[in-house]
């Protein structure tokens, strides 16, 4: 598993490494239903998140694994900063917050992504 805890300035973010799987559906799939897991055990709307999309195609597959993945973690999640998403990528992200209603702001600059989390 990529994905796990880290801290910054002192805060303890989730960091959901997604990054890097290309086209590889089952692999992505695999990393995101462990994420949910280790989210799931946390208090509800305790979770920032940092998630990492860079080098990973979407599909529609993907985009419904996404939908599945925040309608189950919604309630413990506070706050999602996102990374590698930009283009018709963002559009589908725009749906899927809206969808489930997450609060989450797209970053190109990871540190920036993290100074949001935490303040």
């Amino acid at each position: 598993m990529k994905s796990g805890w880290k801290e910054y300035k002192g805060k303890r973010y989730f960091f959901s490494d997604y990054s890097g799987f290309g086209m590889d559906f089952q692999s992505l799939k695999t990393e995101v239903n462990a994420v949910d897991e280790l989210i799931m055990q946390e208090p509800e709307d305790s979770v920032i998140n940092l998630i990492d999309f860079r080098n990973t195609v979407g599909s529609v597959e993907a985009v419904d694994l996404f939908k599945q993945n925040a309608s189950r973690t919604r309630k413990y999640i506070r706050k999602n900063a996102i990374l590698g998403i930009s283009g018709l990528r963002k559009i589908l992200l725009d749906a899927v917050t809206r969808l489930t209603g997450q609060v989450a702001q797209t970053f190109e600059d990871e540190e920036k992504a993290k100074d949001w989390l935490v303040s």
